[in-house]
This record gives structure tokens, C-alpha cells and sequence, in this order.
């Protein structure tokens, strides 16, 4: 078997091993009562093949040595480490476990969080020749059909903002994991609908991410705009408050990340005097530079003017036009 379909095997060995002590087995139940007081109901936690892995430290390693897997293989997955003398130990323990499938349905990673108190929150399979994290999109084999028909997916991101968007009916949607979007994560989403909707917090660092995502709509062509929930919520505990409605009519409201960042712009600088709105035009156009149809560079370039009381012919001319190719 090549070494590829090897890895593939450990990874749903594992996979299997987890979903079951935490659906069958009474060593799972501290993840069953955990993902019970997350709201996780059974179909969801089925269809997303959640697990649990015990806290001990060999509950895999015996696991994986009784299917006859190959635990050096088991290591470069990142599913358990070697001892400092001799013989292996399990990453994951204490922990609620997050199968990661690529768009074959193949387990590729996992992710855990932990349910007792403790340092990491959340651990995740080191890359491998299966897993690329800038590549991987969780939920996109679940969501890409809903995606597809409602031309249109969500993007927030954690699990936990994923699986309740999921649970609530909102199953166009994924999430990233535990990195910055990537043009990889677009283009995979780029098959099913041009509407992309991002879901950061509302935090600074919230802020950020979706700004620095900006430019990648851009490139890509896609349609990309934004939610920004109140302060302090995420998806996960905003629709457990029992406000989908209110969640779904941003989604419905969403403005363009574009029209994000200008306002952004506008409220960072002090636009009241002139060297305020020089630093909103020379920022705005450089991003408006990265558009590449020309029609949109246009609308942008009027749109900035107009909330800059500038000329838009200045604007124009500092709105190079990018190289083709």
C-alpha cells in the first residue's frame, strides 16, 4: 500500500476509535456531557463524526499497536510522540476531538479541546504530506452542497462557531483552522458560489483578520463582505442566545468587506484635516490597485472619492492600473 493510503488508514483508525468511546463507550462520557452543555445535538455530533479522546496516556498507542498501524507513521500524523527513553504516548487526552475530512471524505487531521481546566484550549494535528492547514476548510464536505444552492458561504473561525451554524440550519458554512484564510481556502470555495461571507470576532485581533482577508477577495474575484457580531459574542454563543433571527438578517445585510475597510479607514485617521484624508486616499488606493476588473476599480475609486469630498480624477490617477497576466 503506498504510503499515502497508509496515512489515510491511521488517520481514520483513529478517527473511528474516538467517535466510538465517545458514542458507545462509559470512558466517554465526561465529552458526552461536555458537548451536551455546548447545545451539540446527536445528529450533528454524528454527522461530523466528533470523539473523545480519554485522559490517559496510551488509550490510542494500544489502539493503533491492536490494528497493526504503523506508529512511526502515527507520529509524523501527529497523533502520539515519543518518549524521551523508549515506546509512545498519545497527543491527544482529555480532549473533544474534531475529525478534519478533506473534499473526499478522507480524515486528514483532527483537532481537540480540552474539557477540564488547562493549557492549550485547543491542540491540532501538525501538518503532513495529507494536511495543509492554508489548504483545509472544516465543514466544507458537509457545507459545499448547501453553499452551492444558496450561492453563498459563511466563514467563521472555530468549531464550535461551525457546528452550531450547522445545527441551527445554517449548514453553507465553514470554517478555518486555527490560521489565516488563505487564496487556497478561496479558490476551494470559489466552486460553489462567487458570495463569501466572513464571521471573525469583534475583537481587535477580529478586526485584523478580516481586513488582512480583504486583498484575497480582491485578487480572486469573489464577492467577499463581513459581520461583525456585538462585543464579546462569536456564532456559537450569539445563536445559542436564541438570536438567529437577528444572526440571519446580517447575513442578509452584510456589507461589502471593501465598504468595511473604508469605514475603517475613515474612523483610524482623522479625516478632518488634510493629512488625515492623504493617508485614507494613498491606503484606499492602494487596495483599490489590487482589483483587477476595471469596472470595479472604477466604482471603488468614485465610492472612496466621494467619502474622501475629493476630486475623483485625483483619486484615478493614483489608482495605477495593475499589470495583466
Amino acid at each position: 500500500m503506498a504510503k499515502r493510503d497508509l496515512l489515510f488508514q491511521i488517520n481514520q483508525i483513529a478517527s473511528d476509535y474516538f467517535h466510538d468511546l465517545l458514542i458507545r463507550k462509559r470512558e466517554g462520557e465526561p465529552g458526552r456531557k461536555y458537548l451536551s452543555q455546548r447545545g451539540l445535538n446527536r445528529e450533528i455530533i454524528e454527522e461530523h463524526r466528533l470523539g473523545y479522546a480519554p485522559d490517559r496516556w496510551d488509550g490510542l498507542v494500544q489502539h493503533l499497536r491492536e490494528k497493526k498501524a504503523s506508529l512511526e507513521l502515527a507520529w509524523e500524523l501527529g497523533l502520539i510522540l515519543p518518549k524521551k527513553r523508549e515506546g509512545w504516548y498519545d497527543l491527544f487526552r482529555g480532549r473533544v476531538i474534531f475529525p478534519i475530512f478533506d473534499l473526499h471524505q478522507r480524515v486528514v487531521g483532527f483537532g481537540g479541546r480540552l474539557i477540564r481546566e488547562g493549557l492549550p484550549k485547543y491542540i491540532n494535528s501538525q501538518e503532513s504530506s495529507i494536511y495543509h492547514k492554508g489548504d483545509v476548510l472544516y465543514g466544507l464536505p458537509m457545507a459545499k452542497r448547501d453553499a452551492a444552492e444558496k450561492d453563498c458561504a459563511i466563514i467563521v473561525e472555530g468549531y464550535f462557531d461551525l457546528l452550531t451554524l450547522h445545527q441551527y440550519g445554517l449548514r453553507h458554512s465553514v470554517a478555518t483552522l486555527g490560521t489565516a484564510l488563505t487564496s487556497q481556502h478561496i479558490r476551494h470555495l470559489k466552486r460553489y458560489t462567487h458570495q463569501l461571507i466572513t464571521v471573525f470576532d469583534a475583537d481587535q485581533a477580529g478586526v485584523q483578520a478580516t481586513l488582512r482577508s480583504l486583498p484575497l477577495f480582491l485578487e480572486e474575484e469573489v464577492t467577499g463582505k463581513t459581520i461583525v457580531l456585538p462585543g464579546g459574542e462569536d456564532p456559537d454563543t450569539f445563536l445559542r442566545k436564541g438570536e438567529l433571527e437577528a444572526f440571519d438578517k446580517m447575513v442578509a445585510e452584510a456589507p461589502p468587506l471593501i465598504d468595511f475597510y473604508f469605514d475603517w479607514l475613515m474612523k483610524n485617521h482623522d479625516v478632518r484635516g488634510i493629512e488625515g484624508k492623504v493617508k485614507v486616499a494613498k491606503e484606499g488606493t492602494a487596495l483599490i490597485e489590487k482589483i483587477p476588473d476595471g469596472i470595479r476599480r472604477n466604482f471603488y475609486t468614485k465610492a472612496l472619492a466621494e467619502r474622501l469630498d475629493l476630486q475623483e480624477s485625483l483619486l484615478h490617477e493614483m489608482v495605477r492600473t495593475p499589470p495583466k497576466g
